[in-house]
């Protein structure tokens, strides 16, 4: 018989093929960019940990199985299954991977064999899309979806002028679902225009962090769906909930602390631990998990909780955290530590210098003021007007310095 451990683990991962609770509006926006009889495109946003990957995944999964069905009940002449690539963008050293990307979803006998440099992997791509729809009564129809988009924003500035025209050129060729999916809607502002010329449809999907009421649901509803619900006592719950909820809202971190605490719990020492056995589980007055197991797994997982509330300043936007890193270097170098404020013509310049120094294109003036903003509402940033009302007069104020300064200690952006 499995412990109440690796049941937990079963019933975490056993949720993978269906749409995350409260995620339903969201997936039928999904959907409708993927049913478009034209080329379409969608852009998912939002924080980590907000369900994005998984709710992508399992649409895409259920209309490539709706498709099939459609097709088998027609009794007709099949038309060529659509071809799904899934791409995640961190793993790409240079644009021409999307290339060969692309090349083994469709030619997985031919990519295999190797040795394509970007140029034979475009024309190899360019090949087999005309050979499919010759063979084809309809045009050959392609499902692309580039998870962690922000890699394009971190990388050369030239890199997302390629992909744009990447994904032009695969929308002139075939049908092409597009599905984005991003920690940041900022860059949907940037990827779409060119992108909106060429397709009948488009998406821009929200997703918002997870609520404490919308955590502890979403907890309640797969425990009890796995039969350990009477394992975690109702307060144990609510305490994980609303910690997560008023920090970073990230599900993930939730399971993970839920997984840490019933092994606390067990006496297990590790996530990998083997299994128990019935009798050493088994007692006269079952134990559940309690307030104290769960505040050391928040401890032992050392991030993600109140105890580090910097993890929600590293998951921001790479534009938000260099803003944050071009206020706070000056905070740091500052003989009075008190001195906090930037005016905004002082504070872009100073930016552009940090970006350049990374290869990242910088943001315009404008951008950077309403970046601010964004900061702003997250309680990050005190922004004061000026008396003249001038943009480039306006003043801002760093706030929660000792969290900024601990998230930069953490973060790449201190040591280039």
């Amino acid at each position: 018989m499995a412990s109440p451990a690796d049941r937990l683990r079963q019933c975490l991962r056993g949720n993978d093929g269906c749409t995350p609770m409260g995620r339903e509006g969201e997936a039928e926006k999904i959907r409708d960019v993927l049913v478009q009889p034209k080329s379409a495109v969608g852009f998912v946003a939002g924080p980590p940990g907000s369900g994005k990957t998984h709710t992508v995944r399992s649409v895409v999964a259920k209309c490539m199985e709706d498709e099939d069905g459609k097709e088998g009940a027609d009794g007709k002449e099949q038309k060529e299954k659509a071809v799904t690539c899934w791409i995640n963008c961190m793993s790409l050293s240079q644009p021409g991977d999307l290339y060969r990307n692309l090349l083994g979803a469709m030619e997985p006998t031919t990519a295999a064999k190797g040795g394509h440099d970007a140029k034979e992997a475009w024309k190899s791509m360019l090949r087999s899309m005309r050979n499919r729809n010759r063979t084809g009564r309809r045009r050959s129809s392609v499902v692309l979806v580039l998870d962690e988009c922000d890699a394009f924003v971190a990388a050369r500035t030239d890199w997302l002028a390629e992909v744009q025209e990447f994904c032009l050129l695969v929308a002139s060729r075939c049908t092409l679902k597009l599905i984005c999916i991003s920690n940041s809607p900022e860059l949907a502002g940037r990827l779409m225009p060119s992108l909106q010329k060429s397709m009948s449809h488009t998406e821009i999907v929200i997703f918002q962090a997870y609520k404490t009421q919308e955590i502890k649901n979403v907890l309640t509803g797969l425990l009890q769906g796995g039969g350990l619900l009477d394992w975690f006592s109702p307060s144990a719950l609510q305490f994980c909930a609303k910690k997560i909820g008023s920090q970073s809202g990230d599900m993930r971190y939730a399971f993970c602390v839920c997984m840490r605490a019933l092994e606390l719990l067990l006496g297990c020492e590790a996530t990998d631990s083997p299994s128990l056995k019935e009798a050493d589980i088994v007692q006269e007055k079952r134990q559940a998990v309690e307030m104290e197991h769960m505040h050391a797994a928040f401890q032992d997982n050392g991030h993600g909780g109140m105890s580090k509330p910097s993890n929600a300043i590293t998951a921001l936007p790479l534009h938000q955290r260099l803003i944050l890193f071009t206020l706070s270097k000056g905070v740091l170098a500052s003989k009075d530590k008190n001195v906090t404020v930037a005016q905004l013509t002082t504070l872009h310049h100073h930016y552009e210098r940090n970006c350049r120094k990374r290869l990242v294109k910088p943001l315009s003036f404008q951008q950077v003021a309403t970046a601010c903003k964004d900061l702003a509402d997250a309680g990050l940033v005190q922004i004061h007007q000026s008396k003249n009302k001038k943009v480039g007069d306006t003043a801002y104020k760093l706030c929660r310095v000792a969290d900024v300064r601990a998230a930069l200690e953490r973060s790449h952006l201190t040591t280039t």
